[in-house]
């Protein structure tokens, strides 16, 4: 490795991808900086060059508060090289394996943070098309979305490139090769929301083949991601590109509540997402005359319109007519304002009426408070409901108190059900009782549907027992997924 690029020292590899590698770098004034160097046997390839030239070129679009600035560059030397500013932060990703998710404000922040730059992108007449967790940092003054080396102007003729992109944040035009837009990042952005909130995958399954007929025939499994984030994503996951709103569109919409843009869009580009003002109207009608779902819709929709004060008496209405899902959302909401002794209350009683995302969610607090005895019964209650979530927390619950068959037994109900983490999850559990035929399999399973921790823990396992070559070949997908083996 050349220890000089430009005017960088190279200190050490950040990581690397299918195009080139990312180091470290520092120049004479003691500046950091992150350095691509395209791999020297793509280099002399005329087509992997245009893609770099392209890198550079976009990321020169798009503008500084929303990416990482270019410091330099030489598009044009025997192993072409960019240097940009060093973001200090975990990527989207590592953040959520290693954290958790986000909740409440956290969530919302990081959709409009997020959800600004895409806009910034696309006014700068560029499509990202490999939009995910790891390719966003997260860095002191906000995120920051990278890797522009597979990004493509509008007017190139995205059609006739080869596919690009990541399984599970690859819209359905993606994937099956047809041209695509800026609406193709929406459905990754919707994917991202999802998995920043949840932890879980938008279109989780045990195979390849599996998670993509999901992403082109079911809608995504949003887990318990609350108002008003839940309708927004939705409207970026619709199947049809046409359907969905554009990233100005959506800004708006978590700013005001008010989804026309303020500016009318060309004819080919994605329609204007209508204002609630009719819905409302009928909803609220409905509402006023008893009917007890128009009081949870109407709910809903002024949550997502960030009229926290008037969904929150329409929640309480129906859920004091007994509306258990009434009684979740308004638990999800006092929640979220950091009302917790009321929001228990709802949740309490959602869950003593059967509603197993309260029951969840009751728990999820519960465990929070550390009364982790009353937590295990309302998971085991929402686990025996079928809830998945619910299976692999009560196994995490579990395994932690040393009750290992128990944890087990969860573990594989939800792993069975195609839940990611509770894969991986039995798949350590296996390898430390040494079963570590069993613990191959439930990692491979995870590691085949995109769980990077999964991978990596694949990758420690076939090193451990001499399949060098292919545990090379996991910790390489983990890397280029966005975790580095420890």
């Amino acid at each position: 490795m050349a220890q000089q690029v430009g005017g960088f020292r190279l200190i050490r590899e950040l990581g690397s991808g299918g195009f080139g590698a990312v180091h470290l770098g520092e120049d004479s004034s003691g500046r950091r900086a992150a350095v691509k160097l395209l791999h020297p046997h793509l280099a002399k390839d005329a087509q992997v060059r245009r893609y770099f030239s392209q890198e550079l070129a976009n990321a020169r679009q798009v503008q500084g508060f929303c990416v990482a600035e270019i410091l330099d560059a030489d598009a044009e030397a025997e192993q072409p090289w960019l240097a940009t500013e060093y973001v200090e932060g975990p990527t989207l990703g590592q953040a959520v394996r290693e954290h958790g998710p986000r909740t409440g404000g956290d969530s919302q922040r990081l959709a409009v943070q997020t959800i600004t730059a895409l806009a910034a992108i696309h006014a700068a007449g560029v499509v990202h098309r490999d939009f995910k967790p790891a390719n966003i940092l997260l860095g002191p003054d906000g995120p920051r979305v990278i890797d522009f080396g597979i990004a493509r102007a509008l007017d190139a003729d995205t059609s006739s490139a080869t596919q690009i992109g990541t399984l599970g944040y690859m819209a359905p035009e993606q994937l099956e090769g047809t041209t695509l837009g800026p609406a193709a990042d929406l459905f990754a952005w919707g994917a991202i929301i999802v998995h920043a909130a949840t932890g879980a995958e938008a279109f989780p399954g045990p195979t390849q083949a599996a998670r993509i007929s999901r992403t082109l025939t079911h809608p995504p499994e949003t887990g318990d991601l609350a108002d008003p984030l839940l309708s927004i994503v939705l409207a970026c996951m619709d199947k049809d590109p046409a359907q969905r709103p554009t990233a100005r569109q959506i800004l708006d919409m978590l700013l005001t509540g008010r989804t026309a843009p303020s500016a009318p869009e060309p004819p080919s580009a994605t329609p204007t997402f209508e204002p609630y003002a009719d819905e409302e109207t009928r909803l609220r009608r409905a509402g006023e005359a008893g009917d007890t779902n128009a009081m949870f819709n109407l709910g809903r929709l002024l949550r997502n319109a960030g009229r926290v004060v008037e969904a929150e008496r329409w929640y309480r209405q129906a859920a004091e007519a007994g509306h258990t899902n009434a009684m979740n959302n308004l638990g999800n909401l006092l929640s979220n304002v950091g009302r917790i002794q009321e929001a228990e209350r709802r949740y309490r009683q959602a869950a003593e009426a059967g509603n197993p995302k309260a029951m969840y969610n009751l728990g999820l607090l519960l465990k929070g408070a550390g009364r982790d005895e009353e937590a295990e019964r309302w998971y085991r209650q929402a686990a025996e409901a079928g809830h998945t979530n619910a299976m692999n927390n009560l196994g995490v619950l579990l395994r932690d108190a040393g009750r290992v068959v128990e944890a087990e037994r969860w573990y594989r109900q939800a792993a069975e059900a195609g839940h990611t983490n509770a894969m991986n999850n039995l798949g350590v559990l296996l390898r430390d009782a040494g079963r570590v035929v069993e613990a191959e399999r439930w990692y491979r399973q995870a590691a085949e549907a995109g769980h990077t921790n999964a991978m990596n823990n694949l990758g420690n396992l076939l090193s451990n027992v001499g399949r060098i070559q292919e545990a090379e070949r996991w910790y390489r997908q983990a890397v280029e997924a966005g975790r580095t083996k420890p």
